[in-house]
């Protein structure tokens, strides 16, 4: 007689964490007939890693990837009677890592920021810039309040961000750069 082989399995929860990824999978309500063998996980249709038990849940965690990048899993599970036909659902998921303050640089009334997003987009940025003779001016003219759609984009590669404070009689004197990215805040200023 025909055995049956074992339903898709369900991609419980994916955590998202430096170059890795927690990935939390469920057995299906039937798995056939036999004992579960393994749990399979695929990386970008790859085969990636699996994992030999008859549980009903199992966690993968996969490491070595690259923060930024969005990978595409799935998972499947094998009993004796062969692989399970079905994989489940594909779930999108991209490893992050603690955004960083590269580097501010300040030459004349302008200044230039780098940021190290390490996988996420950066939310927001404010500028503030004043020379050595503050008039009453200057809060007005001192203050960039830069929102992420003003902000050139990438998640695994340095941002730049750049201002010229215009409105200021003489050059930067001091400045201070706030970087809102991935709900962690981050400073940096003149020294």
């Amino acid at each position: 007689h025909m055995t049956k082989k074992p339903q898709a399995p369900i991609i419980e929860s994916v955590g998202e964490s430096n170059q890795s990824l927690t990935v939390t999978v469920n057995a299906p309500a039937d798995v056939g007939q036999d004992t579960i063998n393994k749990y399979q996980l695929y990386l970008n249709d790859a085969l990636h890693s699996q994992e030999h038990t008859s549980n009903t849940s199992v966690i993968f965690a996969v490491s070595g990837l690259s923060n930024g990048t969005i990978y595409n899993l799935k998972v499947r599970i094998v009993n004796n009677t062969g692989s399970s036909e079905e994989y489940s659902d594909i779930v999108q998921a991209s490893p992050y890592g603690a955004m960083s303050i590269v580097s501010a640089v300040a030459s004349g009334k302008q200044l230039t920021l780098t940021i190290n997003p390490n996988g996420r987009g950066v939310e927001k940025v404010i500028l503030l810039g004043i020379d050595n003779s503050p008039t009453e001016e200057l809060v007005a003219n001192s203050i960039f309040d830069i929102s992420q759609n003003q902000i050139s984009q990438t998640q695994n590669a340095n941002i730049t961000v750049t201002k010229t404070f215009s409105g200021l009689s003489g050059d930067l004197s001091f400045y201070l750069a706030v970087v809102h990215c991935n709900n962690v805040v981050q400073f940096i200023k003149s020294t």
